[in-house]
């Protein structure tokens, strides 16, 4: 035994650490943050201090203002003095963002949801209309970074979360993601129209996928068509853009008229966008994804895409009695043969 504990003892001290990807603190709806705020700034962080030695670890900075979205500065120089969380269970502060403070006692500011003092923002973005609302305003400035292509944010003064020295895509695709979470947690009217109208105007492939993600996890139609060519060429560095988009797709919103672009998504050779639309149309129960299942994701090489086929085949049929009594990843080789033999004497 005590050969062991030094063996551990000696792998701790020659062994590197793993990489800095812990488990991030828990996020907030934008919602949520906007509620929480006595005031919301747009502007570049300038650290004053190093961390400070309290019981909770934080650090002192300065916010250089250069848009206000909720609340009023104080009189004087456009600047706030705040004070934020620092090191594991917080997210790190941006250089330049949306900072989302609460007013304490005396005049000092501090992070108004622990741990979530700041999400990022574009420098060039204008200013709101005074007296917009705070929602609105929020939301306008986290569609502005879905909108962006990813070589303009190569260059943005971002840092993005978990992952030191990320690649040029990879950093557009950490940004994307956050803000993709941040504008689904508003109404969907006004996340709908915002969207919607950006889309029209965008020619980045990347940038149009999460703006299309984004749409489809609230529940809103789009038409896919444009993305195809980025779709049917998948690159390893566009990696986690596919994921989201085909995670999208399973949810409990999706409507019918996506079916022909989820039937084309059967045909791609990326397996996640495959079972992401197979999911989506087991769910949306017309006769069009009802034929698209059988016809062409029950001759999938891929077994999760083929039980989502036959196990939507088991609802759009109502057929409760075998096979479908048992689900199709606990029995797909009863399944996959009566919805084949199926198949062959509906559509012959």
């Amino acid at each position: 035994m005590r050969r062991l504990v030094w063996i551990g003892l000696v792998l701790a001290f020659i062994m590197p650490p793993l990489p800095v990807e812990a488990t991030p603190p828990a996020s907030a709806t934008l919602p949520e943050l906007v509620d929480a705020s006595d005031l919301i700034i747009v502007g570049r962080f300038v650290p004053l201090e190093g961390t400070v030695n309290s019981d909770t670890p934080g650090v002192v900075f300065t916010i250089a203002v250069d848009r206000v979205l909720k609340g009023a500065l104080p009189s004087g120089p456009k600047t706030i003095t705040a004070l934020a969380r620092a090191g594991l269970g917080a997210w790190p502060i941006q250089k330049y963002g949306i900072f989302f403070l609460r007013r304490e006692q005396g005049g000092q500011y501090s992070e108004a949801v622990p741990g979530l003092s700041s999400v990022f923002a574009l420098p060039n973005t204008a200013a709101p209309t005074p007296g917009t609302d705070p929602y609105l305003a929020v939301t306008l400035e986290q569609v502005a970074v879905l909108a962006t292509p990813v070589s303009a944010l190569e260059q943005a003064p971002a840092v993005p979360y978990f992952i030191p020295n990320p690649t040029p895509i990879r950093k557009a695709e950490l940004l994307y993601d956050d803000a993709s979470f941040k504008v689904q947690g508003v109404p969907v009217v006004m996340a709908r129209t915002l969207l919607e109208a950006v889309l029209k105007s965008d020619s980045d492939a990347l940038s149009r996928c999460w703006i299309m993600t984004t749409l489809i996890s609230v529940g809103v139609p789009v038409d896919l068509q444009s993305i195809m060519p980025f779709l049917r060429d998948p690159s390893s560095e566009t990696e986690m853009t596919r994921a989201a988009l085909a995670r999208s797709l399973r949810g409990a919103n999706i409507p019918a008229e996506m079916t022909p672009s989820l039937i084309e998504l059967l045909g791609l050779p990326d397996v996640v966008m495959r079972r992401g639309a197979a999911n989506a149309l087991r769910d949306i129960k017309t006769d069009a994804s009802t034929k698209a299942l059988a016809l062409i994701a029950l001759q999938d090489n891929d077994l999760e895409v083929r039980t989502d086929a036959e196990q939507g085949l088991c609802w759009a049929m109502k057929l409760h009695s075998s096979p479908c009594d048992v689900p199709a990843e606990q029995n797909e080789e009863a399944q996959h043969r009566y919805w084949t033999n199926w198949t062959t004497s509906t559509y012959r």
